[in-house]
């Protein structure tokens, strides 16, 4: 069994007839991979498997059953799965797919971007579970699939209260070095100092920014847009537009005090899916008109935009909090600047290609009855193929969304470019 570069680049694994070809092999984390295997009888059974792991250490897995064609091949962009851990035509589904072996409701991220993920992708003959090893005829080859792009640099952030990294800056702002273990009070003037030192880098334009969110860091970003004058464009995936469990503070005054009494009736323990979720008609009567913790996106500048994302089976049920703003922005003429996206076959998680579908994650929460926070399971929903098709359209509208609203719409950047044109004329 050996790997093999051909001519056109891509990578050949083989094993007596068997040949196993994964293209690109090597590749930032967006892309696509092809993976086919030929050299086969027709009709034959085939096993397609993927093993990877965390930077701690831990193992997932995930393995496909397909029966070869005519010619005798196996190509994930048009051949069936027969069984396995996902069933049809499923291009990403070895990557979509990955669970802990141990432990099948952790979920799977990197601790390290600076480091590719390593992915194993192995092919054999007959069908075989993942707890199995075929010995006869059995072929694999290395994936190595990169988050961070060619001069792409990694820089840790101290400045002031401000921890994180940029150039796009990932914002921490609670449980991270010296910064609080709870988030029960926000402070504005926080987010406000990381505004401000990002805006402050070289090579960044300086009169404006947007916010990547998601989940509980909906309702910081949302707030930011209403009240920091630099921050022009929200991009909320599954995010709240109603506090809960917490207070923000603005120099010293407070702005807004989220939800903090009754709030046993809004989740229960799931015991078929063995995870938390919220009460689904509690959480469609809260976002009902007139909800006084709904925050104001209203007031934000004319020339601020809100892109809200939520998926149908979203177990926080954020597709009401969702429909509930952009009823509340046409109510104020604010409809322009509201768009709302609501993906199918999704739950709460959605992240950027090709990442593991995760059903679950662990969180620390204080369940009904209880005194104290303890760490459980959260079911979160949603399908693999569901979720696999959100985030290759999702990436895409991020990337428009902060293209037009952040650099198109920059008068910086824009007389940057009648400048960088006329010294080009000059020469």
């Amino acid at each position: 069994m050996a790997d093999v570069t051909n001519k056109s680049g891509r990578v050949e694994g083989r094993g007596g007839g068997l040949v196993l070809q994964v293209e690109p092999r090597v590749c930032l984390h967006d892309v696509s991979t092809i993976i086919r295997v030929t050299g086969v009888d027709p009709h034959s059974p085939i096993t397609l498997r993927a093993d990877t792991y965390t930077d701690g250490g831990d193992k997932f897995s995930s393995h496909a059953h397909y029966i070869s064609d005519e010619k005798g091949t196996v190509d994930v962009r048009n051949s069936e799965s027969v069984g396995g851990s996902y069933k049809g035509v499923f291009p990403a589904g070895l990557l979509s797919t990955l669970k802990g072996v141990t432990n099948a409701r952790v979920r799977l991220y990197k601790e390290d971007p600076t480091t590719p993920w390593k992915v194993k992708v192995t092919a054999c003959e007959g069908h075989v579970t993942q707890q199995e090893e075929q010995k006869v005829n059995v072929v694999s080859t290395m994936m190595e699939r990169h988050l961070m792009g060619p001069g792409v640099t990694r820089v840790r952030v101290h400045h002031g209260k401000v921890r994180g990294g940029f150039a796009s800056l990932a914002l921490p702002f609670f449980s991270y070095e010296d910064l609080p273990k709870k988030h029960d009070i926000y402070e504005l003037d926080y987010f406000e100092e990381a505004v401000e030192f990002l805006l402050s880098q070289p090579r960044i334009i300086p009169d404006r920014c947007a916010l990547f969110c998601s989940s509980k860091a909906a309702e910081i970003s949302l707030t930011m847009a209403i009240h920091l004058e630099k921050v022009k464009a929200v991009f909320s995936v599954c995010g709240s537009v109603a506090p809960m469990l917490t207070t923000m503070t603005y120099r010293g005054k407070e702005l807004w005090k989220g939800l903090h009494n009754g709030l046993e009736k809004f989740v229960t323990y799931d015991s078929k899916n063995q995870g938390i979720i919220f009460v689904d008609k509690v959480m469609q009567d809260f976002f009902r008109d007139g909800n006084s913790f709904i925050l104001p996106c209203e007031t934000a500048p004319d020339d601020t935009y809100f892109l809200f994302v939520a998926g149908d089976e979203d177990t926080t049920r954020t597709e009401y909090s969702v429909q509930a703003m952009a009823h509340r922005m046409k109510l104020h003429g604010r409809e322009n600047q509201c768009r709302t996206i609501v993906y199918p076959g999704v739950g709460h998680i959605i992240e950027m290609p090709y990442n593991t579908f995760p059903e679950h994650s662990y969180n620390n929460v204080k369940l009904p009855g209880s005194t104290k926070e303890e760490m459980v399971a959260s079911y979160w929903a949603g399908n693999a193929v569901g979720f696999c098709k959100a985030q290759e359209d999702l990436w895409q509208q991020a990337r428009s969304f902060f293209e037009l609203h952040v650099r198109d719409q920059s008068h910086w950047y824009q007389n940057f470019l009648e400048e960088s044109c006329r010294k080009e004329n000059e020469t």
